[in-house]
């Protein structure tokens, strides 16, 4: 038995901005994954490009737990892609994130993030509550920061 189960999830959100300043920001990772309620910092891996070692502040019971993560990125010409593997306490827990950007009218877009999240199955409610969250207030704070920069 497998003791690893993958949830997926999509989230969207419409974006007042053009698709280049929208693309732009996902393709600057010291701004794009600060935007993260959990992300405390980000550093690239030397010598790789599109590499980065972020620290998480993970919440838990009473406190917030530090949690070192490897992120690869692909940019695309509509947005963006990332895998990050988390490890902590003997967990591994690895998520694949595809956001992509879709012109809908002029300085209207779409930006659409595509996600499976995989880890041990009795953490998998606590992993995809927090994971869920977190992505909602990152799609909102990256609406509300390119619609006041588009202004």
């Amino acid at each position: 038995m497998s003791w690893k189960k993958t949830s997926h999830s999509s989230e969207s959100r419409q974006i007042r901005a053009s698709k280049e300043s929208i693309v732009a920001f996902l393709h600057d990772p010291n701004k794009f994954f600060l935007l993260s309620s959990l992300v405390a910092s980000v550093d690239p891996v030397p010598d790789t490009p599109g590499s980065w070692t972020v620290i998480h502040l993970i919440p838990t019971a009473c406190w917030k737990t530090a949690v070192t993560s490897h992120v690869v990125s692909t940019f695309r010409v509509d947005g963006i892609t990332s895998v990050v593997t988390a490890k902590s306490m003997g967990f591994t827990v690895t998520t694949s994130s595809t956001f992509t950007v879709d012109e809908m009218e002029k300085n209207v877009c779409e930006v659409v993030e595509e996600s499976s999240v995989t880890g041990n199955i009795l953490m998998m409610p606590y992993i995809n509550a927090t994971h869920s969250s977190s992505h909602r207030k990152l799609f909102d704070r990256l609406k509300e920061r390119l619609e006041n920069e588009a202004k």
